[in-house]
């Protein structure tokens, strides 16, 4: 079954960035869940289509290619439903290091106004300077993490594309199945369902990605 997400209603004003982003990686992790579990159940639905198909020989001829498309494509989600979680903890370890890079410029500038001395000033400023090439540094990691978290997101989302066309030609095998018709076509409905939850799962990834 889906899980209820959290919504996407959070207000960035009203809360620290860092949280905000925790946030938001968060949802995504659990939405991912979703769709590593009914990837996983998909490759166990093409181990088992496999079989039928084979127990119903001719009948089932045009099964058995299909049955290593569900396969692959199961896996590949898999692979990218990894790399997605791999890269939303890079953004909330780069949100993190940025806050508090956020938090050093801004004790800094505090220091700043408080001094007297030039030349302690000049080294100071010398440090700032540091800090904010850092602060820089951070943000284009942080533009280019979610470029990358984006485009895994969607590959997801042409997979299911691809899913979709599978279920419906599935669905058209398992009507020559003869007595095996029954049992295949549960599984072409196991693809459509599937692919279904994985998409939904994808495209609120990709809601909560845009929130950042």
């Amino acid at each position: 079954m889906q899980a209820a997400y959290l919504k996407n209603d959070v207000s960035r004003q009203r809360m620290d960035e860092r949280v905000f982003t925790f946030i938001v990686v968060a949802n995504i992790s659990a939405a991912l869940y979703d769709a590593q579990a009914e990837a996983k159940k998909l490759s166990l639905t093409a181990k088992n289509a496999r079989v039928l198909a084979i127990r119903a020989g001719e009948l089932a001829s045009g099964f058995k290619v299909i049955t290593n498309f569900i396969d692959e494509f199961a896996h590949k989600t898999i692979g990218f439903a990894e790399q997605v979680h791999r890269v939303s903890l890079k953004i909330s370890t780069i949100a993190r290091q940025t806050s508090n890079i956020r938090d050093l410029i801004a004790r800094t500038d505090y220091s700043l106004a408080r001094l007297d001395n030039d030349i302690a000033k000049q080294h100071i400023l010398q440090v700032r300077d540091q800090q904010i090439a850092q602060l820089k540094n951070y943000d284009n990691q942080f533009r280019k993490a979610c470029g990358q978290l984006e485009s895994l997101l969607l590959e997801i989302t042409d997979q299911m594309r691809a899913a979709t066309f599978i279920a419906s030609t599935s669905k058209v095998e398992a009507v020559q199945a003869g007595s095996y018709r029954e049992n295949l076509n549960s599984v072409a409905l196991g693809i459509s369902k599937a692919s279904q939850t994985i998409n939904s799962a994808a495209k609120h990834c990709l809601e909560c990605l845009h929130a950042l």
